[in-house]
């Protein structure tokens, strides 16, 4: 499965990181799973799953989404991305239909 968490800066993208991390803590056993690489643009689980971050910015940004073939998306502050082009980039790399 693959997903993104979008911001509209820098920071919002790394206050919702922390707090994804923080409840992925806190899940029993049960339901965790295994993280095998983190880095500032991912989340990569050992099941194959997928979460990127990425930030729209407030400035033009066509290439938003492009090639990631998402399975859903949470974006924030949407109203405050730089511009429609990369909102309409970002739409069109959901997946029409889920398996």
């Amino acid at each position: 499965m693959s997903s993104s968490l979008v911001t509209h800066t820098e920071q919002a993208r790394d206050m919702f990181r922390s707090t994804i991390e923080m409840y992925m803590d806190s899940l029993p056993d049960t339901w965790k799973q295994n993280i095998a690489n983190n880095n500032r643009t991912q989340m990569v689980f050992e099941n194959r799953s997928r979460l990127s971050f990425q930030v729209a910015g407030t400035r033009k940004n066509t290439k938003l989404g492009k090639g990631q073939a998402l399975t859903f998306l949470h974006a924030t502050e949407v109203s405050e991305f730089g511009d429609a082009e990369g909102m309409a980039s970002l739409e069109a790399s959901l997946a029409e239909q889920k398996p």
